[in-house]
């Protein structure tokens, strides 16, 4: 044996991780995704696994990022094709020549569009082409990176238009999890990939390596059993166990085998993997903690998250596990000592303080959750600012339910008690409650001395009473925001609030309808705005104008305003009203787009600023018009856009397609066009492989099919448009789909039994009545607002009745397999609604059982 980094090949162990990725490639239907801890031999899976599957028709190009500096997204794309192409020179020669002359004249392709037409070329001259990403967290880093696994994903999804992408599967490995691999949430997560885990040998696992090293030939059984038990098979830890055994040369027994891994690991912790683990335990609080759990706990009753499990995993201390999770090995254990892990631990305000700085700094939400539960878990009782920092990180995560269990245990007399209110009338504002919403918000104008937080809660039932459209509670909103704007001017207070007031003050004049008084307010608001509200307030403004030459002014105003935005805005402002976002900057784009077309080059620049790709930026944008509840205009730019699809000038994606389709639908009122929608949407989704989540709005155009086919009797359309919305919103818990879903179940059983298809009503039955049950059960009672759009029994009946007569012959056959039956006695019966054996008297389950929803198995005559 050798010290290696590779390993040779005679040695090489293959483990169930090998098997799968196979399995993976052989099968190409989508990426396979190695997620793994360092130092367990994700390399030489990968490397093994092009060794024994590449030959002259299959190519395997693998890429390590780590040795990668890109700057931009399109020289990752062609430094990925060039791979290829480089480690392929002979196979790929006359593409490297076409590609080079492409690359030379198309400087203005999208750099996805371009990479697909590259890989396509490449898919013409060979069978297969897997691509094998080994350390793509080094790429996560790049602030294009979404772009990149955005496209890997989307590659699974154009197959439908390009079949040649069928040829094309790719492997990715790193350290991260795939949920995290897509920053922003705007893109659909990376989702697609199946997990690789690539766990320690097995004892026959290791058994085999032993036996390729030839070590079973001069050591001992007892020895060879030491050396799994301390290592449990690690990879890494075997291979250097076994090195340092063959260099002292002189082990015999289990005492020695203890010796040379006390020395080894240890005794100063700095050889691999430990000294990197040790590493990363001491820079993580919430790995402290999680450590120190599993070292009291030692797997039982464990209840850290998935996410910490994870974690652990990712980091090299446990093996992944769905239940109990232990230490990897005793090393492991040892190497992590509970004395250790307390002389790390911070102070409390040290936990606090980093958990804010992700809140309000660094906007990493997700690590300032994982912070504060960790610190609300080992604390033995609610402390109050522990609770409203981590209920403001669920606020800005958009988790309001969580966000308001944890500001609603903030007990009045704490000193954060009044700002958890003010958040949590957002919270129950977002969630509908508008009622308590107010409630809070006058509970900390009446009794809260923070005017600052008073002035805030002001504003935020201005807001309240701007949604509910009425002239009184209008009225009021002036007066509150006039009176606001007197103190403040009285006070000498931070004029920057009267921005804000302006603005609010703007839209109740809007609401009002006195446009004048609404302009002079937006221009109040501009005089005392900050720069990066100006743009907003300019688009507010561009809508109360008149006057092409007016609005044409403000436009240009508009368009020099955005030059201070250099860099993709967050989706939301947390910490200022008017500053831009994602949002903002998306209306902006659409009222230039809609009406101002003359200054489209202007924005080019910036809208790559909300997605590299255009079809991206679009359908964001049209996504934000829907949200802001613009429904003309997101009208107008979803048919812009299907004007752009029908010319080929954009290529969305079937999800894409799904969401402009889906607004079409709902908010065109021309019929036959809505209908013609309609159709589309049934087409694309009849073809596609599309699993994502498609848009709620799909549902109404999937009922008017099925309507409008039923009354034209034209039951294979039905069915077919039955088993895309099964397909597609089978599992979906939103009342009104389930609602559907009742009601279609039922249909399809209908038509079966019209048609005498005697196999399939009772299956569509058997589903219709589990569907019911579970609506009334668990579903309807839940929610408040809920009535019966059906009634259930008269339905269950009706389908019963239906069984009856397509089954006229049955009374008979029971005659004759059991005799008459009289109505009390007991009958044991396989219940076909719930698949199981029940028994009963006859009576309560006749109708059942005659319908053939029910077999009767005995008849007990003498009960």
């Amino acid at each position: 044996m050798r010290s290696c980094t590779i390993v040779p090949p005679e040695y090489y162990v293959e483990r169930s991780a090998d098997k799968q990725i196979q399995s993976i490639i052989f099968d190409m239907e989508r990426p396979g995704y190695v997620l793994v801890a360092r130092q367990m031999g994700k390399t030489n899976l990968l490397l093994h696994t092009k060794t024994v599957l590449q030959d002259s028709e299959n190519v395997y190009v693998y890429i390590d990022f780590t040795s990668f500096d890109f700057t931009t997204e399109r020289d990752c794309f062609e430094e990925i094709v060039n791979i290829a192409l480089d480690t392929n020179e002979d196979l790929f020669a006359e593409e490297r020549r076409i590609i080079s002359e492409r690359r030379a004249v198309n400087s203005t392709m999208s750099p996805s569009k371009q990479f697909t037409s590259e890989i396509r070329l490449l898919l013409k001259k060979i069978d297969k082409l897997v691509f094998i990403l080994d350390e793509i967290d080094a790429l996560v880093r790049c602030n294009f990176s979404d772009h990149i696994f955005s496209q890997i994903r989307s590659h699974y999804f154009q197959r439908l238009n390009f079949p040649d992408l069928y040829k094309l599967t790719y492997i990715l490995s790193g350290v991260i999890e795939p949920k995290d691999i897509i920053k922003d949430p705007n893109i659909s997560p990376f989702n697609i990939g199946e997990k690789i885990y690539l766990k320690d040998f097995t004892m026959p696992e290791f058994e085999d390596f032993v036996k390729k090293i030839e070590f079973d030939k001069y050591l001992s059984q007892q020895v060879i059993e030491r050396i799994y038990y301390w290592t449990n098979g690690h990879p890494r830890m075997t291979w250097d166990v076994c090195l340092a055994i063959e260099k002292d040369g002189n082990v015999v027994n289990k005492e020695d085998v203890d010796r040379i891994v006390n020395d080894l690991y240890l005794v100063s912790f700095d050889h691999v993997p430990i000294d990197s683990i040790r590493t990363q335990v001491k820079n993580n609080d919430a790995l402290i903690s999680a450590v120190l759990e599993l070292s009291i706990k030692r797997g039982h009753s464990m209840s850290m998250t998935k996410e910490i499990r994870n974690r652990l995993y990712l980091a090299g201390i446990v093996d992944y596990s769905d239940t109990d999770v232990y230490f990897k090995n005793p090393i492991m254990e040892k190497a992590l000592p509970y004395s250790w892990l307390v002389s790390l631990q911070s102070s409390e305000s040290s936990y606090l303080q980093r958990a804010m700085e992700c809140i309000y700094v660094d906007k990493n939400y997700k690590e300032a959750i994982s912070i504060l539960r960790t610190m609300q878990k080992n604390s033995k009782e609610d402390k109050s600012n522990v609770l409203y920092n981590l209920g403001i990180a669920y606020f800005r995560q958009y988790q309001n339910t969580e966000s308001r269990k944890c500001l609603d245990k903030i007990v009045v007399g704490s000193s954060e008690y009044y700002d958890a209110l003010y958040w949590n009338a957002s919270n129950y504002e977002i969630q509908g409650d508008t009622t308590k919403a107010l409630e809070f918000y006058d509970t900390i104008i009446k009794k809260c001395e923070d005017e600052s937080l008073v002035v805030m809660a002001k504003i935020g039932k201005v807001d309240l009473f701007l949604n509910e459209k009425r002239n009184d509670k209008l009225q009021e909103s002036k007066s509150l925001l006039y009176g606001i704007l007197t103190q403040i001017e009285e006070r000498g207070e931070d004029f920057h609030q009267i921005s804000v007031i302006n603005y609010e003050l703007a839209l109740v004049e809007e609401r009002l309808g006195n446009m004048s008084a609404a302009l002079s307010s937006i221009d109040q608001a501009l005089n005392f705005a900050q720069p990066n509200e100006k743009p907003y307030l300019l688009y507010k403004k561009l809508r109360y104008v008149e006057g092409e030459n007016e609005k044409i002014n403000v436009v240009n105003m508009m368009l020099d305003s955005l030059m201070i935005v250099k860099r993709k805005p967050d989706i939301e402002d947390f910490d200022s009203k008017l500053g831009i976002n994602q949002f903002y900057l998306a209306l902006i784009f659409s009222q230039i787009i809609l009406y101002y077309p003359q200054y489209s080059n202007q924005i080019e620049d910036k809208i790559k600023l909300l997605y590299e790709r255009l079809e991206d930026a679009y359908v964001m944008i049209s996504k934000m018009l829907e949200s802001d509840k613009e429904k003309e205009e997101s009208l107008k730019f979803a048919l812009l856009l299907e004007g752009k699809i029908d010319d080929g000038s954009l290529k969305f994606s079937d999800e894409q397609l799904l969401w402009i389709f889906s607004v079409l639908y709902i908010r065109d009122v021309d019929e036959s066009h809505s209908k013609a929608v309609g159709n589309r949407i049934y087409d694309l989704l009849k073809s596609t492989n599309y699993s994502g989540e498609i848009p709620k709005n799909i549902t109404h155009s999937l009922v008017g099919i099925i309507n409008e086919a039923t009354e034209q009797h034209n039951y294979g359309r039905v069915n077919n448009a039955i088993e895309i919305f099964r397909k597609f919103f089978g599992s979906n818990m939103d009342c009104e789909i389930q609602a559907y879903l009742v009601f279609l179940y039922f249909r399809q059983a209908n038509i079966a039994y019209l048609q005498s298809d005697k196999e399939h009503f009772y299956r569509y039955g058997v589903d219709y009545i589990k569907m019911k049950n579970l609506y009334m059960e668990n579903i309807a009672p839940n929610n408040i607002n809920y009535k019966p759009p059906y009634n259930m029994d008269e339905f269950v009946n009706q389908l019963y009745d239906m069984g009856i007569e397509l089954n006229h012959g049955l009374s008979h056959y029971i005659d004759l397999m059991f005799g008459k039956l009289e109505k009390n006695l007991r009958v044991v019966y396989f219940n076909k609604e719930t698949n199981q054996i029940e028994e009963s008297k006859y009576k309560t389950v006749e109708k059942k059982i005659l319908s053939g929803f029910a077999e009767i198995r005995e008849v007990r005559r003498n009960r």
